[in-house]
């Protein structure tokens, strides 16, 4: 209808990404009734910097809570994180086996004996 609409949002209030939030009254126009409105529903997509400076990084330590401390043993395995394209999700570097698809070694058919030594 050309209007703009003016949302005040309480200071200090985060949106989050993929959040959704409703404006009642300002949606799509009941049938044969045309000043009998529904909800108007806002989706947000909030986009984050790829990359951020120091002094940036420092900025937003001042206003955010302090991360949470994590405490370490020492026994910790040193791994590293990598970017990923989710469309190879579920396709495994091990042959596209699952965990759940029986090994060769267990296709005997069930629980094996056991013998106990006496003496």
């Amino acid at each position: 209808d050309g209007r703009q609409l003016q949302i005040d949002v309480p200071a200090g209030e985060v949106t989050k990404h993929d959040s959704v939030k409703i404006i009642k009254g300002e949606g799509m126009p009941q049938h044969g009734n045309i000043f009998n409105k529904g909800g108007l529903f806002v989706h947000f997509n909030v986009v984050f910097p790829t990359t951020l400076s120091s002094d940036m990084v420092a900025k937003l330590k001042k206003v955010l809570p302090p991360a949470p401390q994590v405490m370490l043993s020492g026994e910790e395995e040193q791994v590293s994180m990598q970017p990923v394209d989710m469309s190879q999700f579920g396709r495994g570097a091990g042959g596209g086996r699952s965990a759940h698809e029986a090994d060769e070694d267990d296709e005997s058919g069930g629980a094996q004996r056991v013998q106990c030594g006496q003496n």
